[in-house]
């Protein structure tokens, strides 16, 4: 989403609903542990052609006892079956790993 259209639809789409993170800021895997636990949408911003490992578990949906908690990080989280994760990045053309393709649906913004 080089022009930042995209972004603009997410947010005005979600509304005040959507919490907006970016990678290493601080506190942002608390966020995102609150988000899964209560429901929420979650939206990482500028993201680059990797993503933190500590998030593979929730990119897959790698819950354990029954589905009802996930791994993030060191912690056990209560997973909401309403959450949702969308990953933003500004690459025009980013190349990512098969696997992560493979866990996510990837939509491409940019306007030709």
């Amino acid at each position: 989403d080089p022009q930042e259209q995209g972004i603009k639809w997410i947010k005005e789409r979600e509304g005040a609903d959507l919490r907006v993170v970016r990678l290493g800021q601080k506190g942002y895997l608390d966020m995102i542990e609150r988000a899964v636990s209560n429901g929420d949408c979650v939206l990482i911003e500028n993201i680059g052609e990797s993503v933190d490992p500590v998030l593979d578990n929730l990119l897959g949906r790698q819950t354990i006892k029954k589905g009802k908690y996930i791994v993030i990080g060191d912690k056990e989280v209560e997973y909401h079956p309403n959450f949702r994760l969308i990953l933003h990045t500004k690459l025009g053309n980013p190349h990512y790993k098969p696997e992560m393709q493979a866990q996510c649906t990837l939509i491409n913004f940019t306007v030709t």
